[in-house]
């Protein structure tokens, strides 16, 4: 089928902004796959004239490095399209008190003040400057609170669908006068019509919505993580009852901690893409979010994005190797073994992801261990040894040497907990003395991945929002200390009892029909670190 757009959407707003020159080069990789445009996520992450500290200490791009962005962009033929955010999704802006005045509630928008359009005028005034697209962007998307905060409080209760057309049509008036054709991510056109949930195929829109949604403006159907092509299909046709310009977003998958969880799209996206044929969907986005801080970079979704684009094109799959290591000069068995530190103890879906909540789970009162499943540590080995063997000289090889030091890190740290209470409620002190060595040779091989780390975020991203990544790696070293010095405490008698290792831990995540790592979902730090209040 003949396209319109095909895209990759990078993500520049969850702490990590891609560098300049590595948004070309990503550019350069995707070219040749078939995609035409790039989105670039930016929610604070452009320097905007007259608001100061909009994007202040989060590597904003400047006007010159978009234009740059954008100019290569059209050297190869590709569409750069700004992506940002005019309801929902600002929570960078929260923290400055320049800001106090325009919240509803959470980080949304207060619709009808004043200074929330000044502010938005002021967005698209720069964006203008920077790209020559007429398409932009404007998110509007997961504001299920909006009227329910200060707007409330000042205006009283109006029914939430009302106040956001009343706002949509405010902003996309404003888009026009800057030349701007917008779009929005559509969920809450759906999710206020049925109180909350977003994916309802046969969602009644009457005329009288119809009517209130701009003519102009052109809607994004998202959605990730469905396994059945005619529920896609259903919500395409819900989505077509508006008689706008449609696209479909979809999302591949990089978001579930350092290691892509790419595989799933074998379970979705290969739905989404045949559906999207099917519906003859012309505009199709591929999403990379960095949900969690940007621990894994759009450089590990080339394989899933060609494959989306392939089965969108309904192309022999069977090509996908050559075509692969034609364009990116690489094994495509090689690349795909970026997935290795998720599959582990029987796991065959990269999504579920042990390298991310297993490893900050705590060493003493780590509440995920009842649920982690026997046979993590031996393949951690093994994927060590499988990560030494991939050319470390090619391009991406930052990547590979992450993962390689991360999967040797997990080779201690995966059930390090088990094995302390195992042995501490057997009362076996010799397995405890053996314990304190592996403590410390995990401490050193966090140190390794952290350097590692350390280079890869650095070839990829501005260095903003790096000291983050040292919150957290410098936290566990400091936390396996601790806990190495309190149970060197216990074996030399200073202390009568380790109080965290005397509980009998709950199983927090049930099973399923069997036993499987797939049972947990933890996919943030903040969940994994700590049963207490990180924040507070």
């Amino acid at each position: 089928m003949e396209k319109k757009t095909f895209c990759a959407m990078i993500d520049c707003s969850r702490n990590g902004v891609m560098q300049v020159n590595q948004v070309k080069r990503f550019m350069d990789y995707i070219q040749p796959m078939g995609y035409n445009a790039i989105m670039l996520y930016t929610e604070d992450t452009f320097e905007v004239e007259n608001e100061p500290f909009f994007g202040y200490l989060r590597g904003a791009y400047t006007q010159d490095e978009i234009r740059s962005i954008v100019e290569y962009g059209e050297a190869k033929g590709m569409e750069v399209i700004p992506c940002i955010q005019t309801l929902a999704h600002l929570p960078a802006l929260h923290q400055w008190r320049e800001y106090d005045k325009i919240w509803d509630i959470d980080d949304i928008l207060l619709i009808d003040e004043p200074r929330v359009y000044e502010l938005i005028r002021n967005m698209f005034a720069t964006l203008r400057k920077c790209y020559k697209t007429n398409r932009l962007h404007i998110g509007m998307d997961e504001a299920e609170h909006v009227g329910l905060g200060k707007f409330l409080q000042r205006h009283g209760y109006q029914k939430p669908m009302e106040i956001l057309l009343r706002h949509m049509n405010k902003v996309v008036e404003i888009a026009e006068e800057f030349g701007f054709k917008p779009m929005i991510w559509s969920d809450m056109l759906f999710r206020l019509k049925n109180n909350g949930e977003y994916h309802v195929p046969d969602t009644e829109i009457d005329d009288e919505l119809k009517a209130m949604v701009p003519e102009n403006l052109t809607l994004v159907y998202w959605s990730y993580n469905l396994r059945n092509q005619p529920h896609y299909e259903g919500m395409l046709d819900a989505h077509k009852k508006f008689e706008r310009e449609l696209w479909f977003a979809g999302g591949v998958w990089n978001w579930v901690g350092f290691a892509p969880g790419t595989s799933h799209i074998e379970l979705t996206m290969v739905h989404a893409m045949a559906a999207c044929r099917e519906k003859e969907v012309e505009n199709v986005i591929l999403t990379m979010w960095c949900d969690g801080g940007a621990e894994c970079s759009a450089f590990a979704c080339l394989d899933a994005l060609l494959k989306c684009r392939m089965i969108y094109d309904n192309e022999d799959l069977s090509l996908l190797p050559e075509r692969f290591e034609k364009i990116v000069g690489m094994p495509l068995a090689d690349y795909q073994k970026l997935q290795l530190p998720n599959l582990v103890a029987g796991n065959d879906n990269a999504v579920f992801n042990p390298s991310r909540y297993a490893l900050y789970n705590d060493a003493f009162a780590g509440y995920l261990d009842p649920n982690l499943l026997d046979g993590g540590t031996e393949d951690y080995g093994k994927h060590v040894k499988a990560l030494a063997q991939v050319d470390k000289t090619h391009y991406l090889g930052p990547m590979f040497e992450s993962m390689e030091q991360l999967c040797r890190v997990m080779e201690i740290k995966y059930d390090l907990g088990k094995r302390l209470r195992k042995a501490y409620q057997a009362g076996d002190k010799q397995e405890l003395t053996n314990l304190l060595d592996d403590m410390d040779e995990l401490v050193s091989r966090i140190e390794d991945f952290h350097t590692a780390f350390f280079d890869l975020w650095h070839w990829v991203y501005k260095p903003y929002g790096f000291e983050l990544q040292d919150v957290r790696l410098g936290g566990l070293q400091r936390r396996i200390r601790t806990c190495r010095k309190r149970l060197a405490a216990y074996l030399n008698g200073d202390v009568d009892a380790i109080e965290d290792l005397e509980v009998t831990l709950l199983k927090a995540f049930p099973n399923g029909e069997k036993p499987s790592i797939q049972d947990i979902w933890c996919n943030s730090w903040h969940g994994s670190v700590s049963v207490n209040i990180v924040g507070a």
